[in-house]
C-alpha cells in the first residue's frame, strides 16, 4: 500500500465531511486520480539515498526522510511550507527545496513572460 492511500484512509471521514460527496463519488475520483499517478515504491530508492537522506534530516525532522529521499531520487525539488525543514536543509547545503511563496513568484514571472 502506498503512502497516499494510507493518508486517504486515515482522513476518510474528514474527506467525506468537507467534500460533500458520497463515498462512491470519492472512490471514483480517487480511481481517476490514481490512474494519472506513477507511484514509486520505497524499494525503488537505493539504500545509499535512504542513508544520505536519513543523515541529512536526523537533527531536523526524521519524519521528512521519505520526502527528502524521494526528492534526491527524482532529482527534483521538494515543495514545503515547513520553515524548520526548509531552513535546516538549506543550512546544510540542500538547495533542492522550494516554498509556496517561491512557487507563486515563479508563476508570476512565467505569467508576465519574463525569463528566469
Amino acid at each position: 500500500m502506498n503512502y497516499l492511500t494510507l493518508e486517504i484512509e486515515k482522513h476518510w471521514n474528514r474527506i467525506l465531511r468537507i467534500s460533500n460527496l458520497s463515498s462512491e463519488e470519492i472512490q471514483t475520483s480517487i480511481s481517476k486520480l490514481f490512474a494519472k499517478i506513477q507511484f514509486i515504491t520505497d524499494g525503488s530508492i537505493s539504500k545509499e539515498i535512504w542513508l544520505w537522506a536519513e543523515n541529512l534530516v536526523q537533527d531536523i525532522d526524521q519524519d521528512d526522510v521519505d520526502f527528502v529521499a524521494l526528492t534526491k531520487f527524482l532529482e527534483g525539488n521538494l515543495w514545503s511550507g515547513d520553515k524548520v525543514l526548509i531552513l535546516g536543509l538549506r543550512k546544510k547545503g540542500f538547495q533542492n527545496i522550494i516554498t509556496t511563496s517561491e512557487l507563486f513568484a515563479l508563476r508570476d514571472t512565467i505569467r508576465n513572460g519574463l525569463t528566469i
